[in-house]
């Protein structure tokens, strides 16, 4: 234990800055090509800034936004789901259940998942129903991890082959706020030297994370999240408030009430959400000119970052 506890302290120190460096450089070679070979195997994209899912060419001037699954959603007015429109958006995990359509439909598979879940193949089939409303949507998968891999991948429909890209992610090894400061640093300079491409994301084991981290690879400067609460609210789709798209088949999403928090939890990560979006929000801005910012006052990520105001949001910036 004692060696453990010694080596955890150096190589979250200055010396073990170069370390956690070559590690993360690492696991980004390793993951491309885990991410290279699976989405071969399956037939779908891998996630390019260079071609129509990664939208790269359509950047400048747009704002970024980042569609998460807390209650907040339903304060959203149709004025805000305009704006919404006008920028490039990706919703979350169950976004689909939403009538508003975004750019990116985002999905990642359960860690245990041995097989298609019920659940997100039933997401999954919402989105696919949306593709023949608007030629620009895409569906975004996280490869799914060992020991399942292809045996946990939904199967999709021609038109959901054609329109998917396959991404994988790169977690930082930083376990102090220090280290993490440095890394972020190293990460953002790195995304500003062309260096890390959108098919591996930086992540935290969070989907806001590694989204924030598309947009700025893509060359976003403004990144909004909306409905990302992590304050303990429900979903969107279970208040009596929401307008459920009608023509969505019912079905009851089976997720647990401390799920809307869960990556709050240090339990299977060195930081909670708002933390490592606090570190990165500063960074992010003095190092590419990027703005992240979230909408809703009372989420937690209104004690770090700053609060997009939609009212003066009218127009691009």
């Amino acid at each position: 234990m004692a060696e453990n506890s010694t080596w955890r302290m150096v190589k979250n120190s200055p010396l073990g800055d170069t370390f956690r460096r070559t590690r993360f450089l690492s696991t980004l070679r390793s993951e491309g090509k885990g991410v290279e070979v699976l989405a071969s195997q399956i037939g779908v994209s891998v996630l390019s800034g260079h071609d129509d899912i990664g939208l790269g060419a359509t950047t400048a001037g747009k704002r970024f936004f980042v569609l998460g699954n807390g209650a907040s959603v339903n304060d959203l007015s149709l004025a805000n789901l305009e704006t919404i429109r006008t920028g490039i958006s990706v919703g979350i995990n169950a976004w689909p259940l939403h009538p508003l359509i975004p750019n990116y439909f985002a999905f990642e598979f359960g860690r245990h998942s041995m097989q298609p879940d019920s659940d997100l193949s039933y997401l999954v089939r919402a989105a696919e129903s949306k593709l023949h409303n608007t030629s620009s949507s895409r569906l975004l998968f996280l490869r799914p991890g060992k020991p399942a891999s292809l045996g946990a991948w939904v199967p999709l429909t021609r038109e959901g082959m054609r329109r998917s890209a396959m991404y994988g992610r790169a977690n930082v090894f930083a376990e102090t706020e220090r280290a993490l400061k440095k890394d972020l640093a190293t990460i953002l300079q790195l995304i500003a030297g062309g260096k890390i491409a959108p098919a591996v994301l930086p992540d935290n084991g969070s989907s806001v994370v590694r989204m924030v981290f598309l947009a700025l690879i893509l060359g976003f400067k403004e990144i909004a999240l909306i409905g990302v609460d992590l304050n303990g609210s429900p979903y969107f789709w279970e208040e009596s408030r929401f307008v459920a798209d009608q023509n969505l088949p019912l079905h009851e999403i089976r997720r647990s009430q401390g799920d809307s928090i869960a990556t709050q939890s240090t339990e299977e990560r060195p930081f909670s959400v708002s933390d490592f979006l606090a570190a990165l929000s500063p960074l992010a801005h003095t190092i590419l000119g990027a703005r992240i910012s979230c909408a809703n006052p009372q989420s937690l990520l209104a004690e770090h970052l700053p609060l997009f105001d939609f009212s003066s949001a009218g127009h691009q910036v």
